[in-house]
């Protein structure tokens, strides 16, 4: 598939933040990403996370940003690699390829703190090691610019369950403090062997209101008689009051020291083994409703409409006219296959909506849902491929909603009226 001057190859990754997919320009290997969510780029900020990326190893290059009327579209360099989420279960993944990410990641950070940017969804899947055996940050286009205040200083569009902090949580502001919890959250999945962070709803509330890392003895990987002295010293960085917390995991560097004396030596391990692991993008089919190109870049429009692609079942939502009594579906016929769907609710901004909104919200839309699909549950929906008029009850809302294997993202183009809950 053509894209202006791209070709487009394969999808890479589908999130709650947009799509990217691998392409190329001549013989440079591309990945792009189309972003629906607004606010998060201006010209100042592409050019300064391009300056980032020439001061440290640990960020992709970003080539172009074009800002169209229905999307935000970032291309950087393709990195092969293997997402560190893949690496936490595997045995041959040893304690010192383990630190060699952690010391990496420690790295990543501090020079991310220094130039002004606060990453604030910082999880396993958005870190990758490369076939060289060096650690890369994705998703950097979302991170806060605390130098551009005209862009939002406070929360990102969509942050993963698995990033969540207690201040994210609580629809607080964020800081380094914010990427501290975050990491560490990263180095415990890495030193246990196993994802324990949750993003069930019935536990998520405790975990934000009282974070404890795991106990002790599940820390494996780790020598016997350092596990405590690991746990507690991390365990300062899950103070559920970001200002309780260390300003930075640097004093953690002399533990990692003391057990990889030699870190090239480890990113060396680390590398050979990525390259048993890595594969190359597959060549196939691409059914996308994509944005028409625009030679133009570096524009400050706000984007307003997702992308719509064949893996996330997405639909998108308008008002017909001026009325309010009739939305519009684009229903693809591509499945959702989950026991259960979990709903994410977004307003113009980004910015989560209240919760006393959200189960009216959810009860609206299995109706709405329900009358196009002829379909009585969330979970496992049969999406029709054609489309058709619904007339919910009392519609007030401009929504947009995208929905995947696991989440239901509902983005609220104008206000919940008052009363709607």
């Amino acid at each position: 598939m053509k894209w202006g001057p791209y070709t487009l190859q394969s999808i890479l990754h589908e999130g709650g933040e947009g799509t990217t997919i691998f392409g190329f320009r001549d013989s440079e290997q591309l990945a792009l990403k189309f972003r629906w969510r607004t606010g998060e780029m201006s010209t100042t900020k592409f050019r300064r996370l391009q300056r980032l990326a020439t001061h440290s190893q640990h960020f992709p290059s970003l080539k172009h940003w074009y800002c169209l009327p229905n999307a935000q579209v970032t291309v950087s360099d393709y990195l092969a690699g293997v997402d560190v989420r893949e690496l936490i279960a595997d045995s041959a993944v040893d304690l010192v390829m383990r630190l060699s990410i952690i010391r990496q990641l420690l790295s990543a950070l501090d020079v991310c703190h220094e130039h002004g940017f606060i990453h604030a969804d910082l999880h396993s899947g958005n870190l990758r090691v490369t076939r060289s055996g060096r650690l890369v940050v994705l998703d950097i286009e979302g991170m806060i610019d605390r130098s551009d205040r005209q862009l939002p200083q406070t929360v990102r569009s969509w942050v993963n369950p698995n990033a969540m902090t207690p201040e994210q949580y609580a629809g607080k502001g964020v800081s380094p403090a914010t990427d501290g919890f975050a990491a560490v959250s990263v180095i415990a999945e890495l030193l246990t062997g196993y994802s324990w962070v949750t993003s069930d709803r019935g536990l998520m509330p405790h975990m934000m209101r009282r974070p404890e890392l795991p106990d002790a003895e599940l820390w494996t990987w780790l020598p016997v008689d350092q596990r405590s002295d690991w746990r507690s010293r991390l365990q300062r960085w899950w103070d559920v009051n970001a200002s309780a917390r260390p300003g930075s995991l640097r004093d953690l560097r002399g533990l990692i020291d003391s057990l990889i004396p030699d870190p090239r030596a480890s990113q060396i391990r680390l590398a050979a083994r990525i390259n048993e692991l890595v594969s190359e993008p597959k060549n196939q089919p691409l059914r996308c409703l994509l944005p028409d190109f625009e030679t133009k870049s570096g524009s400050r429009k706000p984007s307003r409409m997702p992308p719509h692609c064949r893996l996330m079942a997405f639909f998108l939502l308008v008002v017909a006219g001026v009325s309010v009594s009739k939305i519009w579906l684009i229903v693809p016929s591509s499945p959702i296959v989950a026991p259960t769907i979990q709903w994410v609710f977004h307003d113009a901004e980004g910015l989560t909506i209240p919760r006393l909104h959200t189960q009216a919200l959810v009860t609206r839309w299995r109706t709405c849902i329900s009358l196009a699909t002829n379909q009585r549950r969330l979970g496992a929906v049969e999406w029709q491929q054609s489309a058709r008029f619904v007339p919910p009850a009392s519609i007030l809302l401009q929504p947009v909603v995208e929905c995947g294997g696991k989440y239901c993202f509902l983005r609220l183009m104008g206000s919940a009226p008052t009363g709607a809950a």
